[in-house]
C-alpha cells in the first residue's frame, strides 16, 4: 500500500505518491541525501521534524537555500516518491524555477519522507 499526497503546490496541482514504509536503499539514499543537503543549509533545520512550514520559513528557507542545496536533496527526493502526478511537472528534469515554486515542494516533500523515516515503530498489543 502507498500514501497519495496532494501538493500545496499551487504551480505543480495534483499528487504523489510515496511508500507506506522505506526500503533499506531508499532510507540509505535519504539519510545521505539528507545530510548532503544539511551540511550545505544547517540553518535549514524545520523539516526534520515534518512539520508544515510556515511562509515565514519558507521565505528564509528560499533567500537562503540555493540550488546547490536543492540539487543535493534531490537524490534522496527521487528515491523516495514512487509516482509523480503533478501537472505540468517532470521529476527528470526537475525544475529550478520558480524558486519559491520549488521550495514549498521540495519541502513539503522532504516534510512528508521525514515523517516517514521517523515514524514511531508499532508495539503490537499495547
Amino acid at each position: 500500500m502507498s500514501k497519495v499526497l496532494t501538493s500545496p503546490v499551487k504551480k505543480w496541482p495534483g499528487t504523489i505518491t510515496i511508500p507506506d514504509y522505506l526500503t533499506i536503499p531508499q532510507a540509505m539514499a535519504w539519510e545521505e541525501a539528507f545530510d548532503n543537503a544539511r551540511s550545505l543549509l544547517p540553518e535549514c533545520e524545520p523539516f526534520k521534524t515534518g512539520e508544515k512550514l510556515t511562509v515565514k520559513q519558507i521565505e528564509t528557507i528560499n533567500d537562503q537555500t540555493s540550488s546547490k542545496w536543492a540539487n543535493a536533496i534531490l537524490p534522496g527526493i527521487l528515491a523516495c516518491v514512487e509516482s509523480w502526478n503533478l501537472e505540468g511537472f517532470d521529476p527528470n528534469k526537475f525544475p529550478a524555477t520558480p524558486k519559491t515554486s520549488r521550495v514549498i515542494l521540495i519541502t513539503w516533500i522532504l516534510g512528508e519522507i521525514t515523517k516517514l523515516y521517523n515514524e514511531a515503530e508499532e508495539v503490537p498489543n499495547e
